[in-house]
C-alpha cells in the first residue's frame, strides 16, 4: 500500500527576492534545506554580510538536529522515544527541561481544545501506521480497544521534580502536532540578523524586516493542485515573530479500495477527521508557533465553528473547495 506525502514546502510562497533591502542597504541572503521531522525544512536568512548569514545557518542546522534528537517520535534514540518506552512502567521519568516544557505546553493545548488536539495519540498513530511506509486500515475492534486508554488526562507531570508518568501502559506521547511549530519559532528568534524565515514542511515562522519593508507575502496552498496556491496574503511586520501554521488532510494520505485515508486522526473516534475542512492555516502574531500548530490541527478535527470561536486569523478550505477567511482582509487571489 502506497503512502503519499505531498511536498509540503509548496504550502507557502514567500516573497524574498533579491539580495538587497528596499532602502538600499547592502545585505546578503541565503537559504538551506534539510530533511528533519520527516519533512523538508528550509531556513532563509537575510543579514548584513555573508559571514553573518552563513554563521546563522550553521547554528540553525545544529539547533534543528538538537531539537529533533529530543522530540522525534520515529527515532528510537530520541529522548521522547526513550520516555515512551520507559513511562508505561508507571514510574515517574525525569526528562530534560526542554522536553518537559513542550509536553506541558502540549497538555495545555489539549485541554484548551477539549481534546481535539491531543498529544497522547501515539498508540493510534502506530495502529494506523501513518508515520511509516506501510499504513493500514485497522479494524473497528482494534481502534475501540485503544480509545479508552487515549487522552491527555493520562499524562502525569511533576513540575518540581521535572518528571513524566503515564496512568496506563497504552499511553504514548506524539508531539508531531506542535514540534515543528516550536522548532520553527526557535530558529526564527535565535538568529541576530535582519530577517529569518523558518519553514518546516509548510509550518512557517518569520521574524525581522520584510524584504520590501512593508509586508510579508504568504501564498496559501491549493489542496486540489499540489504546488499551486489559491491566494496570497499580505501580513505586516510585527515585533517578535509571526507564526503561519497549516494542517491539511491532503499532506499525508494513503488509499485503499478507492477510499482515501489521511493522517490527522480524531481523538474521539480514532479515525481520520471528517469535519469537512481539508486545510486550516492559522496566523498568530507575537504568539507561539506551537500553539498555532495545535490550533490548526484541532480545526481539521472540529471544523469551522470551532475555528471561529478559537482563532483571530485563519484561512480554511473545505472539501468542496470553499475558502473561509476569519479575520483576514489583505488578500490577492491567484
Amino acid at each position: 500500500m502506497k503512502f503519499f506525502l505531498v511536498a509540503l514546502c509548496a504550502a507557502f510562497v514567500l516573497s524574498l527576492s533579491g539580495c538587497s533591502l528596499a532602502d538600499g542597504q547592502n545585505a546578503d541572503k541565503d537559504s538551506r534545506t534539510w530533511f528533519v521531522f520527516g519533512t523538508l525544512a528550509t531556513v532563509t536568512v537575510v543579514g548584513d554580510d555573508r559571514k553573518t548569514v552563513q554563521d546563522a545557518l550553521d547554528a540553525d542546522f545544529e539547533r534543528l538536529c538538537e531539537i529533533e534528537k529530543i522530540f522525534s517520535y520515529t527515532d528510537p534514540e530520541s529522548e521522547l522515544s526513550r520516555l515512551n518506552a520507559a513511562a508505561p512502567s508507571g514510574e515517574p521519568i525525569t526528562v530534560s527541561e526542554e522536553l518537559f516544557s513542550l509536553i506541558q505546553e502540549g497538555l495545555r493545548y489539549s485541554e484548551e481544545t477539549g481534546g481535539a488536539f491531543d498529544i497522547t495519540l501515539g498508540a493510534l498513530i502506530d495502529l494506523w501506521g501513518v508515520d511509516g511506509d506501510n499504513p493500514r486500515v485497522p479494524s473497528r475492534g482494534e481502534i475501540e480497544s485503544l480509545l479508552p486508554y487515549i487522552g491527555y488526562e493520562n499524562v502525569i507531570l511533576d513540575a518540581e521534580n521535572r518528571t513524566v508518568a503515564f496512568s496506563n501502559k497504552h499511553v504514548k506521547i506524539h508531539l508531531g502536532g506542535i514540534a515543528k511549530g516550536y522548532a520553527a519559532q526557535r530558529l526564527a528568534l535565535a538568529d541576530n540578523v535582519n530577517s529569518v524565515i523558518a519553514d518546516l514542511g509548510g509550518d512557517i515562522v518569520f521574524a525581522g524586516e520584510p524584504p520590501n519593508k512593508t509586508a510579508w507575502r504568504i501564498g496559501i496552498a491549493d489542496p486540489a493542485n499540489p504546488g499551486g496556491i489559491v491566494m496570497t496574503l499580505k501580513l505586516p511586520r510585527e515585533d517578535g515573530c509571526t507564526a503561519i501554521m497549516t494542517s491539511g488532510t491532503y499532506q499525508r494520505f494513503f488509499e485503499r479500495d478507492g477510499k482515501r485515508y489521511h493522517h490527522i486522526l480524531d481523538p474521539k473516534t480514532g479515525y481520520p477527521a471528517s469535519s469537512g475542512i481539508v486545510s486550516a492555516t492559522v496566523m498568530m502574531t507575537r504568539g507561539s508557533g506551537a500553539e498555532a500548530d495545535a490550533l490548526a490541527t484541532a480545526i481539521i478535527v472540529e471544523g469551522e465553528e470551532f475555528a471561529r470561536e478559537r482563532v483571530e486569523q485563519a484561512v480554511l478550505i473545505t472539501d468542496d473547495g470553499e475558502i473561509i477567511m476569519i479575520g483576514v482582509t489583505d488578500v490577492v487571489y491567484d
